[in-house]
This record gives structure tokens, sequence and C-alpha cells, in this order.
């Protein structure tokens, strides 16, 4: 019969090793258990009785939780990085399709197309944050918060923009203009500072350097995109169709530029891994 303390450590590792792979998995409950019975041994050895012992030893693991996410983010890497670089990809193909006349017209069509998109861009910013925490060194607090708000701001505002645009132009008419400026204004926001972030990591992961060839356009296109947003919003405000649809054509050249960036670094970062992979902390 398994004891309470048995099915507490049970539940604990089985938090803890949760989205890894099944070798990896075992592995690692061999190993936490081993950290396990050792604390546990040294307690009992000090005078503790069992319970105090089994409940000390199981505080020293920490938080399942964190561990689990600290491992998947170490052991699942490679898989991640591999997935971003193909939806980092996803952004140009699907921009050409829709400049070569591809894509349906209409309200179905554009809540696919956007819907895509957005699953693209949820995808990189998981590698992103992945890479992030391994690969850059964020202990200063304000690049921690510049990263945490670009992330968040990008995020939240593709889902408005690719998930509600196709709907609330339609629904809202007029009152659209409006949204539209406030949904560019928060983009640009995050746009610069995933600009800033993807110097971050051209750094880390491809050894950018300012004076590699690769460091100017890789700054310039970031810069660009906040602009193109900044400027299409502004036109689109003041009733300058045409304009605006030369921004929004150039904006879209650009962002697939940086999308083909991002997946140079979510494809070399995948290499990486692969050759020498993360030990779990």
């Amino acid at each position: 019969m398994t004891t309470p303390q048995q099915q507490e450590i049970d539940r604990w590792l089985d938090t803890a090793t949760r989205g890894l792979s099944r070798k990896t998995a075992r592995l690692a409950r061999q190993e936490l258990y081993t950290h396990y019975l050792d604390a546990f041994d040294t307690y009992r050895d000090e005078g503790k009785s069992s319970d105090e012992a089994h409940h000390t030893a199981l505080a020293d693991l920490g938080d399942p939780r964190v561990t689990g996410t600290g491992m998947r983010d170490t052991h699942n890497a490679e898989r991640r990085y591999w997935i971003a670089a193909a939806a980092s990809l996803a952004y140009p193909i699907l921009v050409m399709l829709e400049l070569a006349g591809q894509m349906p017209y209409n309200v179905q069509g554009a809540l696919v197309y956007n819907g895509v998109i957005l699953v693209t861009v949820l995808i990189m910013m998981d590698a992103m944050r992945t890479l992030l925490a391994t690969r850059c060194n964020l202990n200063v607090r304000w690049r921690t918060y510049a990263v945490s708000a670009g992330v968040s701001i990008v995020a939240l505002t593709s889902i408005a923009v690719y998930a509600i645009n196709p709907l609330y132009a339609t629904c809202f008419g007029a009152t659209a203009v409006p949204l539209a400026e406030v949904f560019n204004a928060s983009w640009l926001t995050g746009a610069v500072l995933l600009g800033i972030s993807l110097v971050w990591l051209g750094e880390a992961v491809l050894r950018v350097r300012p004076s590699s060839i690769f460091f100017r356009p890789m700054c310039i296109f970031a810069i660009l995109n906040g602009y193109l947003i900044a400027a299409h919003g502004a036109t689109f405000g003041l009733g300058m169709c045409n304009a605006a649809s030369v921004l929004l054509l150039a904006f879209f050249f650009c962002n697939s530029i940086h999308h083909l960036m991002w997946t140079a670094v979510f494809y070399f970062a995948a290499r990486r891994e692969s050759r020498s992979p993360l030990q779990a902390a």
C-alpha cells in the first residue's frame, strides 16, 4: 500500500515532469527522487521525525511548477525553436499569397488568414521567451521589464488586430477608425520593444556584434516596422486611404524581412541546441 508521503512525492514529480518526453521525464524523475531521498535521509540522521524530514526534503526541491517550466524550457527547447522557425516563415508566405490574390476576400477567409497569423505570432512569442531566458542576461531589471512589456503588448494587440479586425470594421463602421488608432499605437510600442529584443537575441544567438554586417539591417528593419505602423495609422486616421495602402504594403515587406531574420535566429538556436543540449538546472 502506498503511503501518503509517497503519494505526495509522486504528485510533485508528476507536476514537475509534465510536458517532457517519456525518456526525459523518466530520467528527470529518477534524478529528482534521488535528491529527495538523500535530503530525507540527511534530515532523519539529524533527528527529525519521518513527517518533518519528508516535508523539509520536499520543500528543498522547490515549487514543482517552477521546476517543470525550467526543465521544459531546457529539454524541449530544440523542438520549440524548429517550430518557431517554421512559424516565422508563415508570415511572409501568407503575405505573398494575399498580395497575389490567392486569399478569399470575405469575413470568413479573413478570420482564417488572420487566425493563422495569430497562432504563428504566439508560437514565436513563446520561443522568444525561452531564448531570452536561457541565452540573454536579463538580470538588468529594465531589460526584463522591457521584454515582458513588448511580448505582452504584441501578443494582446495581435489577438485584437488579427482576430477582431475583420469584424469590427463591418460592425462598428466609422467607430473603427479610433479603434484602429488605439491598436496601431499599442502595436507600435510593442514593435519597438520587440525590435530591441531581436537585437539582443541576435547578439546572443547569432553572435552578431555592432561591427557585423548583419547588425545594421537587423536594427533598420526593426525600427522601420515601428515607423511604418505609426505612419499607416496616422494616414488611415486622416482619411488618406491611398497613402495608407502604400504604407501598409511597405510594412508587409519590412515585416516579412523582419520575420526572415527571426527565422535565422530560431534556426541557428535549434542547430546549436541539437549539437550541445542544455542540462536542466
